[in-house]
């Protein structure tokens, strides 16, 4: 038997669950001739694309969803973390949308890039309470461009790790075309530094969208969206004699319609999305396969008619959870290949009261029924929202309800590779369920320059569910899922603070978040209350930008708690196997979070409407600071071990690019 265990292995187990609305909505302002990015409160928030390129980049790319992790309320993962987690929610909680259709694996590798290329898109909408798809917590969208472009427009742009162009065609006065591509070469620079266990992996990852636009009247417009993505990642260890191979992809397309008279309008989607990973594990005595799945067929219609809106959302689910197979030595196959199919129906009626000017109150009223495949089960879910505008004093707010969800995300990790994997409501888990309350503040200072958000949250959380188990579960004879998953209740409570610049050439915003996400288990063996696995209590945020001439600068620096996570408590060997104890779930916390990202852009040429050409500088993680990853058994010759942290072998990333937008 060796004395190492294989590295891929290790990362695993390490890896595995034990080891892991409306304040900081982003929206646009416009001061004289300049547009700001503005965080502030709002159901509904958007923030245009030439914003999101002013944020800072990472290795010349600027990030959706590294943009939004910098609000307040929201957690700022590590390097290796790919969640979103609006106020204390976990990221399954929240949906990540093209135009209101679901993408269900929206990030690449490390989660340092989405498969979003901004470009591609007219903004991106931001909501910390999401109402119209059935989630617990919030929502990010990509919003196509509904405007025709005059001419070929275009940017390219070529960084150390990747090249992009987004291009538009107008195709007649009506039509017109939008392509976009994203090819990665990380190994060409970096591959290198790419190490598990002193052992190099390959990996590359691919975007490609291609929408139709077409008005036929003044009235309406008509969307034609697809978009395809693959991450490929390879690793093999020479000492182990073992191979990994991993590939995921993404697929949607989607037709979009939407009518506009005076009084009302309506707007319908009729689409499939799907996501698939595969995962083979090679060794001298074994080998494992991992594969899950999930696709939706669904249907989406909004009606507006004065104060009364209706939602209808259609989903008809076809789920794959991860099946576990495994041969050789003492390994067989340890789970059946299983298809779980689901159905969930919701139609939602809001009316909204503006009263004397100062108040306004909406009520909604959301039926869902949801089949999994044996019975129909249905649902009530009431919501209503609030605010008093009080003039000079500030405007005050508040909401309450009931939401619930169907499609839970669970398995070894949310970070790093795309490990977890979509379970339908039914043989596993019922549907989840929270009462949410809010309660916030919003004041202008200085007659609009300055800005002051205040708000406090609170969730209670049914039938949650977490993955106990580890990549050693696999191997054993009586492997079943339904014994690797905990179910509980949580609890999220906290409070954002947000102090906003809105005008002059430095903008940007404060953020400091205090909070806990707590949760609770059936299993007896997790008799206490424990921390999430991405609970950070304290967080500090900082986004600043500044516009000069042919230079734009900006910034963004976070200083936070650690997360928690299981650690090791004793080693020791027996018979030849190491054998690990570990401590109380949850009860160990990493070092605190911090990190400075700078970005810089200068222009040889600008020119008006965005375009010219020029050069980006970037520094990821500027201080060197050496932020922990996740903790690690290390295994050397000569029967030594230890547990240490493990975090980046670079600290800092520089990146250079070039840009040419016209």
């Amino acid at each position: 038997m060796t004395k190492r265990l294989p590295a891929i292995l290790l990362l695993l187990l390490c890896l595995s669950a034990e080891a892991q609305e409306k304040l900081d909505s982003t929206v646009v302002s416009a001061v004289g001739n300049r547009s700001l990015i503005v965080p502030g409160i709002g159901m509904e928030s958007n923030v245009r694309t030439e914003l999101l390129l002013r944020a800072p980049s990472l290795m010349g790319n600027s990030d959706p969803l590294r943009f939004v992790r910098m609000l307040p309320g929201v957690t700022t993962g590590s390097e290796l973390d790919a969640g979103i987690h609006i106020q204390g929610t976990e990221h399954q909680h929240c949906i990540v949308s093209a135009e209101g259709v679901p993408i269900y694996g929206a990030s690449h590798l490390l989660g340092l890039f989405s498969v979003f290329i901004p470009k591609h898109y007219k903004s991106m909408e931001y909501r910390t309470g999401e109402k119209g798809a059935n989630r617990l917590g919030g929502a990010i969208e990509m919003r196509l461009p509904d405007e025709m472009p005059d001419k070929v427009h275009g940017s390219v742009s070529s960084g150390l790790i990747s090249s992009e162009g987004s291009f538009s065609f107008p195709l007649g006065n009506r039509a017109a075309a939008f392509v976009s591509l994203r090819k990665s070469y990380i190994n060409l620079l970096y591959g290198s530094y790419l190490k598990l266990d002193g052992n190099t992996f390959k990996y590359g990852f691919g975007d490609a969208n291609l929408t139709f636009l077409w008005r036929p009247s003044e009235q309406d417009i008509l969307w034609l969206d697809s978009y395809a993505g693959m991450d490929d990642l390879g690793y093999g260890s020479f000492e182990n004699g073992m191979d990994v191979d991993m590939d995921w992809h993404n697929m949607m397309g989607a037709l979009h319609w939407k009518r506009q008279l005076d009084g009302w309008s309506l707007k319908q989607s009729l689409y499939h999305t799907s996501f698939g990973l595969g995962m083979d594990v090679k060794h001298d005595f074994f080998k494992i396969k991992m594969p899950s799945g999930i696709r939706t067929l669904g249907y989406k219609a909004d009606l507006g008619i004065g104060r009364w809106k209706l939602q209808a959302d259609l989903g008809i689910h076809r789920g794959r959870p991860q099946r576990i197979s495994s041969v050789g030595g003492y390994f067989r196959q340890t789970s059946p290949k299983e298809l779980q199919k689901g159905v969930e129906a919701s139609l939602a009626l809001c009316y909204a009261i503006v009263y004397n000017v100062q108040w306004n109150v909406s009520a909604t009223a959301k039926g869902q029924l949801w089949h999994d495949g044996t019975a129909l089960h249905p649902y009530f879910s009431p919501e209503i929202d609030a605010s008093f505008n009080a003039g000079r004093p500030g405007q005050i707010s508040a909401s309450a309800g009931i939401r619930r969800q169907f499609l839970s995300q669970t398995g070894l990790s949310s970070v790093a590779l795309p490990y977890e994997f979509w379970l339908l409501a039914g043989k596993y888990n019922k549907p989840q369920s929270s009462i949410y309350g809010r309660l916030g503040y919003d004041k202008d200072l200085d007659e609009g320059a300055y800005r002051l958000s205040a708000e406090l949250y609170w969730r209670e959380l049914s039938n949650q569910i977490e993955y106990k188990g580890s990549v050693l579960d696999f191997v054993r004879e009586d492997y079943a899922l339904e014994n690797a998953l905990l179910k509980g209740k949580g609890r999220n409570y906290g409070l954002s603070i947000l102090f906003r610049k809105q005008a002059g050439k430095l903008t940007g915003w404060l953020g400091y978040t205090v909070g806990r996400s707590l949760r609770s288990f059936d299993d007896p063996a997790y008799p206490d209350v424990y921390p999430a696995n991405h609970e950070r209590i304290h967080e500090f945020n900082a986004m600043l930008s500044w516009a000069v001439r042919k230079w734009e600068l900006s910034g963004s620096f976070v200083a936070a708690s650690g997360t928690p996570f299981t650690a090791v408590e004793s080693l020791y060997v027996t018979q030849g196997q190491l054998l690990c104890n570990f401590g109380g779930h949850n009860a160990g916390r990493f070092k605190p979070y911090i990190r400075l990202d700078l970005s810089a852009n200068y222009y040889f040429k600008r020119i008006s409407g965005g375009r010219g050409h020029g050069v980006n500088f970037s520094l990821f993680n500027a201080t060197g600071r050496k932020n922990d990853i996740f903790y690690m058994v290390n295994v050397e010759e000569g029967r030594k071990f230890t547990y240490c942290s493990i975090f980046y072998k670079v600290m800092f990333l520089p990146s250079i690019g070039y840009f040419y937008r016209f």
